[in-house]
C-alpha cells in the first residue's frame, strides 16, 4: 500500500517592485541598518590607506587658543626695571610660571628658552638684556600666581558663567558631518602656546611653542561643503578636498616639526573601524605564528651574520614585545627600539639571563632582567665582542628590512602587528587563568579588567610618570576616608550612650563641626568654607525629626501629654543622620478614632483644663531594656516630642 502523500500548500509569490521604486520594506530595512551601531551592521567595508574614506565631509574648522591678556608686570635686569611688549611679556610669563617645575633649573631648558626669547626681544632693536642669569622674573611670577588664584577662588556662579561661555564658543567645533552622519571630533582646539618640555633629556626642551594661527593650518573638507571662515583678518594656509585621509585640519609644530592633526574622536565609527582592522590583522597572526617562530629559530644557526642578528631581533620582538625602533636625529630624544639597541643597552648575565637598560618610546625607561633561550644568550654575547658600548648591537638589521621579512609570512605583517598580537594573547591568557567571578558590581568589573590590562602594560612597558599633585590628592583622599571612619565611630558611640534625640543631635553636630572645620582649614577653598558657614548659620531654623515608635497598644492622649519617653536606638540614628535637613516633613496621618482637624474658618474648641497631677518620672533604662520599642508585647508609649529645633540646643 502506497503511503499517503502530504498535502503541500502553494507558496504565494511575492510581487517584486520596479527597480526605480523603493518598497516600504526595503526602506525600513535601510533605516534599521542605519540605526544599528557600525559594528552590528552587515557587510562592513574597511578602507585601507590610500583608498577613499568618505564621500561628503562638513565641519567648522578649529577652535583657537584665547588671545593673551597682558598683566603689565615688568622684569628687572641687573636691578633695573625693564618694561616689555605684550609678545615679550607672554614669553617671559611662560618661563616664570615654570619656577616650581624641575625643568626650570635645567641648563638646556634655560639656554633654549633664552635663545627664543632673545629673538623676540631683538625685534625692538637695541635692548640691555644679554644674560638670563641677570633677569629677575619675580614680579611676573607674582602676577601669574595672582591671576591663577583669582580663577581658583571664583564663585560657583562665576565658574558656571565662564563654563557656559566656553561651551558656547566651542560647540560648533565638537562635531562634523561624515557622509551625512554626525561624528564627534577629538582634538578640535589648537595647542596653547607654552614652553616645550619633551620627555627625558630632550634636546629641544625649553623652546617656545608659538601660537598657532590660521596661516599655519591646512583645512581638509568636502568639495561641495562650505569652507569654514577663519578669524577676521586671517586666511587658511590651504584648503584641500582629499577623501583618502581622515584628518580635518593639519599644521606643523614649530619645535618638533611634526604634523599635528584634528581627527575624529575615539568613539567615532571611523576610529572604531580603524581599531577593528588593527586587531583583526593581529588575530590572523595566530595562523602563521608557528611558521615565524620556526623560521627565526632555524636562523639561530645560520652562517649569515645578518640572518643571525635578524633572528635574535625577531625573538626580542616576539618574546619581549619590543618596538622595532628607528634612527633618531641629533635634535630628537635618544630613545631606542629593537633594531637600534646598542651594546651598552644589553648585558649578558649568568643562567642565560640578559639585563636590558634603555629608554623606549616617550623616554620611558626599560630596565628588566629576562631569562632567554640559550642560543639567544650565546648570540648576544657574540654580537657584543669587539664593540664599544655606543656601537649598534644589530649593525646588520634595519627596520625596513625586518618588516619586509615579516611580510613574507603574511601581507601587512609588521613588528607593530606582532606587538598587538602578543598584547592580545597576554590579555586572553589572564582571562583564562583568572575567570571573572559572577555577580560583580560595575566598579568591581572595572577593577577586574584593569588588573588584566595591567599585565599587558607590564609586557608592553606602558608607564606614566607620577603626576605633580599626586601626593596631595592621595593625602586628601586618606583624610576623607579617616573622616568617614570617625563619623561611623561617633554614631556608634552615640548609639551606645542611649542619649535622647535632643542631646544626641547636639553632641553629633558639635563633633561634626569641629572635624569639618579642621578638614576645611587644611584642604578646603574659601568657597567651601563659606558654604559650610552658611549651613551652620541656617541650622537653627531646621528641624531634626526622629522616627515614630510603633507599638501594639495605642497611647492615650493624656499619656502623650504627661510623659516623654526615651528615643530608641533606631530613633536616635534617624534623628541624627537619616532625615534630610532643610526639608519640610509631612505631618503624620490622623490616628484611627481621632477627631478630624477643624475646617478652615471654624472656631477651634477651647482647650480642656489641664490636670494639676504631677507627671510621672520616665521609666529607668533597665526597665526600658526589658521592653524594647517595637517588640511584641511592648507597652512603651509614643512621644510627640520628636521635633527639636537645632537652634534651641
Amino acid at each position: 500500500m502506497a503511503p499517503k502523500s502530504k498535502k503541500v500548500e502553494a507558496t504565494p509569490v511575492k510581487e517584486v517592485p520596479p527597480a526605480d521604486v523603493e518598497s516600504e520594506s526595503s526602506s525600513d530595512d535601510e533605516e534599521d541598518e542605519e540605526a544599528r551601531e557600525w559594528w552590528e551592521r552587515e557587510n562592513i567595508q574597511f578602507a585601507t590607506k590610500g583608498e577613499k574614506r568618505w564621500d561628503t565631509l562638513e565641519h567648522n574648522g578649529v577652535a583657537f587658543a584665547d588671545p593673551y591678556v597682558p598683566h603689565g608686570a615688568p622684569v628687572y635686569y641687573d636691578g633695573v626695571e625693564f618694561k616689555m611688549t605684550p609678545e615679550e611679556e607672554e614669553a617671559a610669563t611662560y618661563f616664570a610660571c615654570m619656577k616650581d617645575h624641575a625643568n626650570y633649573k635645567l641648563e638646556r631648558f634655560r639656554k633654549n628658552f633664552f635663545a627664543d626669547w632673545k629673538e623676540i626681544l631683538d625685534k625692538r632693536g637695541a635692548h640691555p638684556i644679554k644674560y638670563l642669569e641677570l633677569v629677575d622674573f619675580s614680579l611676573v611670577y607674582n602676577a601669574w600666581k595672582a591671576e591663577k588664584e583669582a580663577i581658583k577662588n571664583r564663585t560657583k556662579e562665576e565658574k558656571k558663567a565662564a563654563k557656559a561661555i566656553v561651551d558656547a564658543t566651542t560647540a560648533p567645533f565638537k562635531f562634523c558631518l561624515w557622509n551625512g552622519k554626525k561624528e564627534a571630533v577629538a582634538n578640535f582646539r589648537t595647542e596653547v602656546p607654552s614652553l616645550f618640555r619633551g620627555r627625558g633629556d630632550h634636546p629641544k626642551t625649553g623652546m617656545i611653542k608659538k601660537r598657532v594661527v590660521p596661516e599655519d593650518i591646512i583645512i581638509n573638507i568636502g568639495a561641495g561643503a562650505k569652507i569654514p571662515e577663519p578669524p577676521a583678518g586671517h586666511k587658511w594656509a590651504e584648503v584641500r578636498h582629499d577623501n583618502t585621509v581622515t584628518w580635518l585640519a593639519m599644521w606643523k609644530d614649530n619645535v618638533t616639526q611634526n604634523h599635528k592633526y584634528v581627527m575624529l574622536a575615539a568613539n567615532s565609527s571611523v576610529k572604531g573601524m580603524s581599531d577593528m582592522m588593527k586587531f583583526e590583522k593581529a588575530r590572523k597572526v595566530k595562523g602563521i605564528i608557528d611558521n615565524v617562530r620556526g623560521s627565526y629559530r632555524a636562523d639561530f644557526a645560520s652562517r649569515s651574520l645578518a640572518d643571525r642578528q635578524r633572528a635574535v631581533c625577531t625573538y626580542f620582538i616576539d618574546k619581549l614585545a619590543l618596538r622595532v625602533g628607528n634612527e633618531k636625529g641629533d635634535d630628537e630624544a635618544d630613545t631606542v627600539g629593537c633594531c637600534s639597541l646598542r651594546v651598552g643597552h644589553v648585558t649578558p648575565l649568568e643562567d642565560n639571563k640578559l639585563f636590558f637598560d634603555f629608554l623606549g618610546k616617550d623616554s620611558i625607561p626599560f630596565q628588566n632582567t629576562v631569562e632567554v633561550d640559550p642560543a639567544v644568550h650565546r648570540l648576544v654575547t657574540e654580537f657584543r665582542q669587539g664593540k664599544s658600548d655606543a656601537a649598534d648591537l644589530f649593525n646588520h638589521v634595519t627596520p625596513p628590512a625586518l618588516n619586509d621579512y615579516f611580510k613574507d609570512f603574511m601581507p601587512g605583517l609588521t613588528a607593530k602587528v606582532f606587538r598587538t598580537y602578543n598584547a592580545s594573547i597576554c590579555l586572553q591568557e589572564y582571562f583564562k587563568a583568572n575567570p571573572m567571578p559572577k555577580k560583580l558590581t560595575e566598579p568591581e568589573k572595572l577593577v577586574y579588567f584593569n588588573n588584566a590590562n595591567m599585565q599587558v602594560a607590564i609586557l608592553c612597558n606602558h608607564q606614566r610618570s607620577v603626576p605633580k599633585g599626586h601626593a596631595g590628592k592621595v593625602a586628601e583622599m586618606d583624610a576623607k576616608i579617616e573622616n568617614i571612619r570617625k563619623l561611623v565611630a561617633r554614631l556608634e558611640a552615640i548609639k551606645a550612650s542611649r542619649l535622647t534625640g535632643e542631646k544626641a543631635a547636639k553632641k553629633f553636630f558639635e563633633d561634626e563641626d569641629k572635624i569639618q572645620y579642621d578638614w576645611l582649614a587644611q584642604y578646603g577653598t574659601p568657597e567651601m568654607k563659606a558654604d559650610y558657614d552658611e549651613l551652620v548659620k541656617q541650622r537653627g531654623t531646621k528641624v531634626v525629626r526622629g522616627g515614630d515608635s510603633k507599638t501594639k497598644t495605642a497611647p492615650t492622649k493624656r499619656a502623650r501629654t504627661e510623659t516623654k519617653e526615651e528615643s530608641s536606638d533606631d530613633e536616635l540614628l534617624s534623628a541624627v543622620v537619616s532625615k534630610p535637613q532643610g526639608k519640610k516633613v509631612a505631618p503624620p496621618p490622623p490616628k484611627k478614632g481621632a477627631s478630624p482637624p477643624p475646617k478652615k474658618g471654624a472656631k477651634p474648641e477651647p482647650p480642656k483644663k489641664a490636670s494639676p497631677k504631677k507627671a510621672p518620672a520616665p521609666p529607668p533604662k533597665k526597665a526600658a531594656a526589658k521592653k524594647p520599642v517595637g517588640k511584641k508585647g511592648a507597652k512603651q508609649e509614643d512621644s510627640d516630642d520628636d521635633d527639636v529645633k537645632l537652634g534651641d540646643l
